[in-house]
């Protein structure tokens, strides 16, 4: 009922009861005064302290104020001041205490609350709170949009969706090909921005005719960025300023699969967009506060990507093959468009952008200052010629899929006007970029010369500075050989003066010379009794391997006797040990008899 009444009613129309509305709501249309489009955003916990502080705050406020009501039946206006008191006093307080322990009773528990986002034509936005339990919904808005413009970004909205991030992105489309990415934040004073002042200015005669309560709003809209896209092919120069004045309603698909892209399809086709924020939010979100998250993620600092799928409009005044329908596939991932000429396009998509794109990071700022800190020579042969060469041919836009009507055949004028429009991309977007290559390709090459020619002066120094060192090694080789000659005949000098020296010492005395000989037969007799010892040692070592030798063939050595010589002795052992055993027993009788101790 409350979003009913949200689409058929306006603070700045009043719409007759009965059956006059139908009649109106043409009216309002063209006003903007109706819902086109809502969503359901993430759900919230809400207690029932919070639910009760909320009543209050909002029955306060009212007894200020008037409350504006949208409505068009009951022409009446409800204040907090005017509700309709007991008849009696006693009537009235126990009507206050029943009531009060029921919804005390009632509030313990905690509820679940899903706010849905509505959009109106105008691009005013309310949101309507309500759970599975919920009697009355309570409306509130219009939401204020941040930063404020003065077209309340877009007097032609259109459609709106609601992507679960944290916080939640709202997108709102236009008719004119614009999409606001904005995101849903929570108010920290509602009653700051309960009502616009347009709409606390409407007159008395209005606001008695509605039973809406709009309440102040718990959120508010933050609009990041604005993405314009191309509905058709861009004309020659003539037909620039017509595109731009073309427009159609847009329709906005989440894609369930990646919570950072979503799809438009209108009459001229499909757009893929990719949202760059989301994952810096969501890093900027999970991470802890003990590092500067701001310098590592600079939020906000890049731009959305708007990639045209399929093209359905390529000359401005050719009929339009608008997409009448449009879906996601899961497993594989893809998407499957119907046209309005009966066409069915199918396409595969891929899960996550980021397999394919690299996201900026701060660090390439400290890479790009120490790079420029060296030589561009140095750079240029540093990087991977062929990588730069793929890198300046990479187009940063992509072509859509061209996917006209084919029950009609196109004019001369329109054929010459796409193969205008193609020979000017071609020469705007692709030439450009090969001729970008072929002064590149010029530009190597001048350099890898004055590399070659360089290197080859290198190479007829460093010939020259070889000759001089060989010579310089000979000329050194030539003169250490005579050092040589010199060194040995200075040595053999050296040796006979040593000679002649010894040769002209004065000899000893008698008694010097009896020590010597002394000493020599001392030392002579020692060599002979360290030879005597060394014979007696190896003896004893030999003496000590026979032995050892000997004793492992004795414990090797064992006897075995046959089993007839062994039976035969074992008797006889037997035989002997039963004489000796009546030889002892007869002694004993003997000493018995003969009284021997």
């Amino acid at each position: 009922a409350a979003a009913a009444a949200a689409a058929q009613g306006s603070p700045g129309a009043a719409v007759a009861p009965g059956a006059g509305i139908s009649a109106k709501l043409a009216y309002l249309n063209s006003l903007g005064d109706t819902a086109v489009d809502f969503d359901i955003a993430p759900p919230r916990v809400v207690s029932s302290t919070v639910s009760a502080t909320m009543s209050t705050t909002s029955a306060t406020a009212t007894t200020a104020t008037t409350t504006m009501f949208l409505s068009t039946t009951v022409p009446a206006v409800t204040t907090a001041a005017t509700k309709p008191a007991p008849t009696t006093p006693n009537e009235g307080g126990a009507l206050m205490n029943d009531s009060l322990l029921a919804q005390k009773n009632k509030n313990d528990a905690a509820k679940v609350e899903w706010p849905i986002v509505i959009l109106r034509g105008d691009g005013n936005v309310y949101v309507l709170c309500a759970g599975i339990d919920t009697n009355r919904p309570k409306l509130q808005g219009p939401i204020s949009i941040q930063p404020q413009v003065d077209d309340n970004y877009g007097l032609d909205s259109c459609s709106l969706i609601v992507i679960p991030t944290l916080p939640p992105t709202v997108i709102i489309a236009e008719s004119t090909g614009k999409t606001h990415h904005a995101l849903f934040l929570e108010e920290e004073c509602p009653l700051d921005r309960s009502l616009t002042q347009q709409q606390q200015q409407q007159p008395a005669s209005i606001q008695e005719l509605a039973n809406l309560t709009l309440y102040p709003c718990e959120w508010y809209l933050h609009v990041l960025e604005t993405v314009e896209l191309e509905l058709g092919l861009p004309g020659v120069q003539e037909a620039k300023e017509a595109a731009k004045t073309y427009t159609c309603p847009l329709h906005l698909k989440r894609d369930p699969l990646n919570d950072a892209r979503y799809f438009v399809y209108h009459n001229a086709g499909l757009h893929a967009i990719t949202l760059d924020f989301t994952r810096q939010l969501h890093e900027f979100v999970q991470g802890d506060g003990g590092e500067d998250l701001t310098e590592r993620y600079p939020l906000f600092n890049t731009h959305s990507r708007a990639e045209y799928v399929v093209c359905t409009k390529a000359l401005q005044n050719a009929n339009t093959n608008a997409v009448l329908g449009f879906t996601l596939l899961q497993s594989p991932s893809g998407l499957v468009l119907l046209l309005a000429s009966g066409q069915v396009v199918s396409l595969d998509l891929i899960t996550d952008h980021s397999l394919i794109r690299n996201w900026p990071l701060t660090a390439s700022g400290n890479n790009k200052s120490s790079n420029n800190s060296e030589s561009p020579v140095k750079n240029m042969l540093k990087d991977s010629f062929q990588k730069r060469i793929q890198m300046i041919l990479k187009t940063g836009l992509t072509q859509p899929i061209l996917k006209l009507d084919q029950t009609t055949e196109p004019s001369p004028q329109e054929s010459f006007e796409l193969l205008t429009q193609m020979t000017r991309m071609l020469r705007d977007h692709y030439f450009v970029r090969h001729e970008k290559a072929r002064q590149e390709i010029e530009k190597r090459v001048h350099v890898l010369k004055l590399l070659k020619q360089q290197q080859l002066a290198d190479i007829e120094e460093l010939q020259a500075e070889k000759l001089k060192i060989r010579e310089t090694a000979e000329r050194l080789a030539e003169t250490y050989e005579d050092l040589c000659d010199k060194q040995n005949a200075l040595f053999k000098r050296a040796q006979e003066a040593v000679r002649l020296a010894t040769l002209r010492l004065p000899k000893g005395s008698y008694s010097e010379k009896k020590f010597a000989e002394m000493i020599d037969k001392i030392h002579q007799s020692v060599k002979v009794l360290q030879k005597n010892v060394d014979q007696v040692k190896q003896k004893i070592s030999t003496q000590q391997v026979q032995l050892e030798s000997r004793k492992k063939n004795v414990k090797e050595k064992s006897f075995t006797l046959p089993a007839k010589q062994e039976e035969i002795i074992k008797q006889i052992i037997g035989e002997m040990y039963t004489q000796i055993n009546g030889n002892v027993n007869d002694v004993k009788k003997i000493n018995n008899i003969l009284n021997i101790t």
